[in-house]
């Protein structure tokens, strides 16, 4: 059935709790002190291709707005990226390269009972997008 999304509190969706969708996206190992000591290796790693994304699954008592945050490591320049929820559909663009960002997306509505929430990157690169840690709603 997927996790409880509870409009009362923050539901932090970690790339470890996601499905993959695709053949090179992996999770890293998850250690402390990654780039230098100032970082986590909790991500999915080797994002380059459109058509791989991240998705969960999810179990809606209520109906909600949902403000979704984008948590991220960037090693590109230009990121863009999209998280969908049914026919809705949350674009953005980050330009800053650093670690543990965290990027306001948009709001979804969401409906009571089974749902899919899904992250995709727009464009498919020769190089490593980004580094997703987590949707936050």
């Amino acid at each position: 059935m997927g996790r409880l999304l509870d409009p009362q509190l923050e539901n932090y969706c970690s790339t470890f709790d996601a499905t993959i969708v695709g053949e090179t996206l992996k999770f890293g190992p998850g250690d402390f002190g990654c780039w230098g000591g100032v970082g986590r290796m909790d991500c999915v790693l080797q994002w380059s291709s459109a058509d791989e994304y991240l998705k969960w699954d999810f179990y809606a008592e209520e109906a909600g707005t949902y403000e979704v945050i984008a948590r991220f490591h960037s090693h590109d320049k230009v990121n863009r990226m999209r998280v969908t929820y049914g026919d809705q559909v949350l674009e953005a663009e980050n330009t800053e390269v650093r670690n543990d960002i965290k990027l306001p997306i948009g709001t979804i509505q969401v409906k009571p009972g089974k749902t899919t929430l899904e992250w995709h990157i727009s464009e498919s690169s020769t190089e490593e997008s980004i580094r997703p840690k987590a949707l936050i709603l």
